[in-house]
């Protein structure tokens, strides 16, 4: 079992550092040179430059800000309603965004995997212990 690094020496536990943040920086290389990866951001980049999905994004939020009220208030009106999710709908089904939410499935699900190997190695639970929830 390793020693608390409390008991370790300084220039040991510099030494221990350096080795874990090139580990990190070879972690993030390898993500970055995966397919899924390079998917996610050719679809990223795809979605951005798709002038009519940003169009559609904005209608879309302006619909869900306007009616935010009236949805929590259980008062939105059938039309309401039907006109939100036809919205969403004719959004969801745009080619660059299932694109776009596949290429994203597909990152998830290899950073799920790298969770289990880095939580297998470490003895922890890798992605409870992180800030954010894309490993998780």
């Amino acid at each position: 079992m390793a020693e608390p690094a409390s008991t370790l020496a300084p220039d040991v536990i510099l030494v221990m550092g350096d080795q874990v943040v090139q580990a990190a920086r070879d972690f993030a290389e390898a993500l970055s040179e995966a397919p899924q990866f390079q998917a996610w951001e050719q679809a990223t980049w795809a979605l951005r430059q798709d002038q009519a999905a940003q169009s559609m994004a904005e209608k879309l939020q302006a619909m869900q800000r306007e009616l935010e009220p009236l949805l929590m208030l259980d008062a939105a009106s059938a039309e309401q309603r039907a006109e939100l999710e036809r919205l969403r709908s004719e959004y969801l089904a745009l080619p660059c965004i299932t694109a776009y939410m596949q290429a994203e499935a597909d990152l998830r699900a290899l950073c799920q995997a790298a969770n289990m190997v880095l939580s297998q190695a470490a003895g922890l639970d890798f992605a409870a212990n992180c800030a954010s929830g894309c490993c998780g």
